[in-house]
């Protein structure tokens, strides 16, 4: 997460964020158009909610990482159509055709494995913590 700081006597607004004469702030994504008196300092580190991001273009079956216990999976198809299964191969299909969107959000760990079975086309696969 970088931290801005403020080095000037006066309040700078830089994007929806202000910051105090002399005080520093620490959040969660980099700014643009840093202001002069702004400094940034990104050494602090910076967060990323991505677990996993992948591009299919041919039948596949993968593992949802256990790094996080809440969990959104976004699958986007560009082009073609597919099916989604969760866990395991008997499960309902999820249809996606192109240009469609499915997100599903999981609070608790419910999905474990990810089989998509892709007609033509790219489905493009990304899990976020949240």
């Amino acid at each position: 997460m970088p931290k801005y700081t403020n080095s000037t006597n006066s309040d700078i607004a830089i994007g929806s964020y202000r910051i105090g004469a002399k005080e520093s702030i620490t959040i969660q994504e980099y700014l643009q158009n840093i202001p002069a008196g702004i400094t940034e300092d990104d050494s602090v580190g910076y967060y990323d909610p991505i677990i996993l991001s992948r591009k299919d273009t041919s039948t596949a079956t993968f593992s949802v990482p256990t790094t996080s216990s809440s969990y959104e999976i976004k699958f986007f198809c560009s082009a073609g159509d597919g099916t989604i299964k969760f866990n395991n191969a008997s499960a309902t299909a999820w249809y996606i055709g192109t240009g469609e969107t499915i997100r599903i959000k999981c609070m608790v760990r419910i999905i474990d494995s990810i089989i998509l079975t892709i007609s033509s086309g790219t489905i493009y696969t990304t899990i976020e913590k949240i």
